[in-house]
């Protein structure tokens, strides 16, 4: 073709007056694009290879606050390449990151991954999107955590806060370690549980319940109850616990004004 470097000759015109350089494999099809707004696109993969290790580095220069590098991953709900008319819509993965490496099958195997994967519909210039954290094991991968677009974390497995290790038996399902402790009864707090209760007789309360406690209620609490609303907060601290094997709501124990 015209204005491109194929196989081992230049089809048509000079390299000094190209607007766009195509380089094919011996015209059988494009393979990259050189354009003359310095853009590159590439028709297939892209593969760096070497026998040490690999740097990719994207840099940008700039006095401007807020210009930076990015590295986008774009999708199309249309199959034609150019083509943005078709919505991408919820569920659709819109790119992964994946890491891999070799096993016994003498080929690069997945580890683990990340996706952004659109989570509702997208609007005009914005399209709601979640991240989905994937760990795995020998046999298969597990999404280890969610994040949606509506700011809500969903973990599979046990969380660790401080890195503390949560693996065996009898351990803690949640540490918190604390780097800074107080000397000050009352006011040496390293866990808080903020709620957005703001009137009198209003609850926050820690249950205890099993499986994910999805459709059941608490088997005890411990809680705090508002008893008076002006300015900073008078509370007390309730205690409840359910004397039955039936799915009802806890009912207070002991209550410290």
């Amino acid at each position: 073709a015209d204005n491109a470097i194929s196989g081992d000759k230049i089809d048509g015109g000079t390299i000094s007056s190209f607007a766009s350089t195509g380089i094919d494999d011996n015209a059988d099809q494009t393979v990259l694009t050189l354009g003359s707004d310095e853009s590159a696109t590439f028709a297939g993969d892209v593969s760096i290879e070497t026998t040490g290790g690999n740097l990719l580095n994207l840099e940008t220069y700039s006095i401007t606050e807020g210009t930076n590098s990015i590295m986008a991953f774009r999708k199309s709900g249309n199959g034609t390449v150019g083509n943005m008319t078709t919505p991408t819509v919820s569920g659709e993965t819109l790119g992964t990151i994946e890491f891999r490496g070799v096993g016994t099958g003498a080929s690069f195997a997945i580890g683990a991954s990340i996706q952004g994967i659109q989570d509702d519909d997208g609007g005009q210039y914005r399209v709601p999107v979640g991240l989905v954290f994937t760990t795995g094991n020998t046999t298969d991968t597990y999404t280890a955590l969610t994040l949606d677009s509506s700011q809500n974390a969903t973990f599979a497995g046990d969380v660790a806060v401080g890195g503390v290790n949560t693996v065996g038996d009898n351990v803690s399902a949640l540490v918190v370690n604390d780097n800074s402790s107080g000397s000050t009864i009352g006011d040496s707090v390293v866990l808080t549980v903020v709620g957005q209760n703001s009137s009198a007789g209003d609850c926050q309360e820690i249950g205890f319940v099993g499986w994910t406690g999805e459709g059941y209620k608490p088997w005890a609490t411990i809680g705090s109850r508002i008893e008076d609303n002006d300015s900073y907060k008078k509370s007390a601290l309730t205690f409840c616990t359910r004397g039955v094997t039936t799915n009802t709501t806890p009912i207070q124990a002991l209550r410290l004004d």
